[in-house]
Order: structure tokens, then sequence, then C-alpha cells
């Protein structure tokens, strides 16, 4: 029954192709969709209360605080963006570079992953230069860590460990793993 609800609500004509996202906020019900809108919903109107732009956000580069959300997106230049989620608007965006510093590539997000032992912490993964890079996020302030660049093909997933404090990203045929600590 709920899943009806929350089907009606999402397929209507405000998102021009599929929803990637959905979660529930303070606010209300947000929605990422593939037209690149998040979306902060009136569930009993049906009828978003908000939306801002975001180009080519990639689903398993969102993620939600309490008071804005992150998404990691593709095919821009400012590859992080933090939007309030009270009004929509853009608080902060920040670029995040594949390569070393004396060669610097513009690249994607592909995946954006909290640690789950310490929240401030997440995994990033880039593609075009695969690249996993550990930075910290303390509100919309964004600090790099490390990265690891030397990997021979595409990231497919990215698990953190809870109790040993450490990252594992798989390839086709690669398993890398690095230390958060």
């Amino acid at each position: 029954m709920e899943e009806d609800k929350v089907d009606k609500l999402t397929n209507t004509a405000r998102h021009g192709n599929r929803v990637q996202c959905l979660h529930w906020g303070n606010e209300g019900l947000y929605s990422i969709g593939w037209d690149g809108v998040l979306y902060l919903w009136d569930v009993k109107l049906k009828e978003p209360i908000y939306g801002h732009f975001c180009p080519c956000p990639n689903r398993d580069a969102v993620h939600f605080e309490p008071k804005h959300v992150i998404v990691g997106l593709v095919k821009t230049k400012n590859h992080l963006k933090f939007i309030s989620l009270g009004k929509g608007e853009v608080l902060k965006s920040y670029t995040i570079y594949a390569g070393l510093d004396g060669d610097r590539k513009d690249c994607e997000i592909q995946f954006l992953q909290q640690a789950r032992f310490n929240p401030s912490l997440f995994i990033v993964a880039t593609s075009q230069v695969p690249t996993i890079k550990v930075i910290k996020i303390d509100g919309t302030n964004v600090t790099e860590l490390y990265s690891y660049e030397k990997l021979t093909s595409p990231i497919q997933s990215i698990v953190t460990s809870s109790n040993k404090k450490k990252a594992f990203a798989y390839g086709a045929d690669f398993q890398a793993f690095a230390s958060l600590e």
C-alpha cells in the first residue's frame, strides 16, 4: 500500500525521467531523478514544495545529512554539491580531481560512501582515472586525506567495515583496501 503512494507521488510530470533516489527527511520526502532535479514533496498535496537542478547526479553518490544533501555529480566541474534541505539552495560546491597534484585530471564521481565507524569520513571513487579518495566532511568543509590511484580498471563497488576501519574497493580485475585510521 505504501509503495503505491510513493509510486504515484514520484511518477508525476515533475520528474522528466525515472527517480534514482528517495529519502524521508525532517521536512518530508525528497527525490532525485535522472532529470537532475532534487525535489522536496508535500506528500499530502502530491506536489513539490521546491525543486533544485543538479546536473547529472549519480545515485550511488548521494548522501543525506540532517540539514543538507551531498550529491556527487558527473559531467560537471564541481563534483560534490552540498544542497540545503530546508531551502534547496547550493551551500557549497567542491571539485574532486583524479591523478597526482602535478597531473590532476577531471573526473566523475562514481561512488560516495560514508565510513561506518566515523560519520565524518567518506570514500569517494572516481571514474575515467580509477581513483579512491578518503575525504573528511565537516559540515560543508571538505578535506582530502589521501588517495589511491594505481587501479587498473573502473571501481565496481566499495564496502567499509565497522570494526577493522578499512574500506574495500572491488573492480573487474582487482581488490584494494585502504586503512581509515
